[in-house]
């Protein structure tokens, strides 16, 4: 069955019953939560198919158990006690275990007939009956600190298309298994009391970050330009608590951001063109902090251990070069001059690590240093930083390529970079990506990554046949 994509829940003193339907409501599941266990998850999924006509012998079997609370289910008995879109997950803190819902999404892209979700809004249902309840006079609080979290703010699922991926991964075979990339799950702790109670179609991952898209028409042409943007899990936090990288290489302020381009008219994988660019960014690799006590405006910077053999910035780069492959292009826009050292002190840090690092690996797979000043270009009328950023932005979109997926154009033009796929699918692969940063990959990471994508772009709708050439000029409609 395909993923569960509407829920309805029958509430009874024994046991939440889960119906769970596809879009279409023509195939049904169901989740038996036990709620007789005052702090123990106990699920049981039957992982059976039902057609519609027995999903409601079914229902009738646990209808006279459910609780009537109001006039209008006391007339219409069938009906659930709450309806919603998806399971996020089940969470516990000092008593029993909660279930996470989604009740309200939002439709913010389409990806070859995939619908992306924003959430829009949650419920959490406590499992246990007051009869079972254990009580913690503790309890309110850490829930009170668990729905601070505002789940309806830049949280983003799709049934259909793993979102944790690239459209690179998903569609050249690399995602034989179609398991999610962990790092930018950010309800995986949530599952993991009840993955193994649970069979895939309950699931659904869910990733923090940004999806947007918009509609551009090129001559005429339809063409959908998408933005998603994947926040790791792994070293989150907000700024100034959270720099450099934890032991193992994982840097803070960590995002994969994705640019897909593709012909709106032809609306499946199969028979459509797309093309996808990928960037990184994320904090310089390191054990560095700043000390936010003393409420000035630029907290000083501090190496807090000295790494001589980049033993952390090592593990981060290894771990990019297997997922990205090669090149690595650093793109640096911290200052490197300074009166009294400052940002200048990461500079040091982060060329350091590549110039070392560099000593260990082929030439063919060198990390590569790119630096500006954005600082300084910005405040001198003689330097144009725009223009630096777009000649260092087309060197990268050039190095690293972009995917390609779908029909060849030409197809008497021989590269060597073609590839093919199993259905005839002309491939071309994205090898290597630039990872920018600042002091907080913030306001400057922005402005160069928004530089580098402009450049992709261009190369995008030249790829697809949009346009004779790839250079896109700033009042574009597309990019406005």
């Amino acid at each position: 069955m395909e993923s569960v994509k509407k829920i309805c829940v029958y509430e009874t003193d024994q046991k939440f019953y889960i119906v769970g339907s596809n879009g279409a409501e023509t195939t049904f599941r169901i989740l038996e939560v036990d709620r007789c266990h005052p702090t123990k998850l106990v699920v049981s999924d039957d992982k059976v198919e039902y057609k519609k006509q027995e999903i409601q012998v079914k229902i009738n079997q646990f209808k006279p158990e459910s609780k009537i609370k109001d006039k209008q289910k006391k007339q219409h008995g069938d009906m659930p006690d709450m309806s919603a879109f998806g399971i996020v997950g089940f969470v516990k803190f000092l008593e029993g275990y909660y279930m996470i819902l989604v009740t309200k999404r939002k439709n913010v892209a389409v990806i070859a007939g995939n619908t992306i979700y924003k959430v829009e809004d949650t419920s959490m249902i406590y499992i246990p009956n007051v009869g079972n309840r254990y009580h913690n006079n503790e309890e309110l609080r850490y829930l009170k600190i668990f729905q601070n979290i505002d789940l309806s703010s830049n949280f983003y699922f799709c049934y259909t298309y793993d979102l944790t991926h690239s459209l690179q991964y998903n569609l050249t075979g690399c995602n034989t298994r179609g398991s999610p990339k962990e790092k930018f799950v950010w309800n995986k702790y949530h599952w993991m009391s009840a993955r193994r109670m649970i069979s895939p179609p309950w699931t659904m991952s869910i990733i923090h970050g940004f999806v947007g898209q918009v509609n551009v028409s090129i001559f005429g042409r339809p063409v959908y330009v998408t933005l998603i943007a994947r926040r790791s899990n792994q070293y989150a936090g907000t700024r100034y608590l959270k720099r450099g990288s934890n032991a193992v290489g994982d840097v803070a302020n960590e995002v994969e951001t994705e640019q897909i381009v593709y012909d709106a008219s032809l609306t499946s994988f199969q028979r459509g063109r797309y093309t996808s660019y990928l960037q990184y960014r994320g904090s310089v690799p390191g054990l560095w902090s700043q000390d936010i006590s003393s409420m000035v405006p630029k907290p000083p910077i501090t190496v807090n251990v000295s790494d001589p053999y980049f033993n952390l910035a090592a593990a981060h780069f290894n771990r990019l070069l297997k997922v990205y492959g090669s090149p690595i292009i650093v793109l640096n826009l911290v200052k490197k001059h300074e009166k009294r050292k400052r940002e200048s002190k990461l500079t040091d840090e982060l060329l350091g690590a590549v110039q070392y690092l560099n000593q260990f690996l082929p030439p063919q797979h060198s990390i590569r240093y790119k630096h500006i000043d954005m600082a300084k270009y910005s405040k001198s009328p003689k330097l144009d930083v725009i223009a630096k950023l777009e000649r260092i932005a087309e060197s990268v979109v050039e190095a690293t390529g972009l995917f390609m997926y779908g029909p060849l154009l030409d197809p008497g033009k021989q590269d060597p970079k073609r590839n093919f796929s199993k259905e005839g699918k002309i491939i071309y692969k994205q090898t290597g990506v630039v990872r920018t940063n600042c002091v907080d990959c913030l306001d400057r990471t922005n402005t160069a990554q928004f530089m580098i994508g402009k450049q992709a772009l261009g190369h995008q709708l030249f790829a697809l046949g949009f346009i004779s050439k790839t250079h896109l000029e700033f009042d574009t409609d597309c990019l406005s």
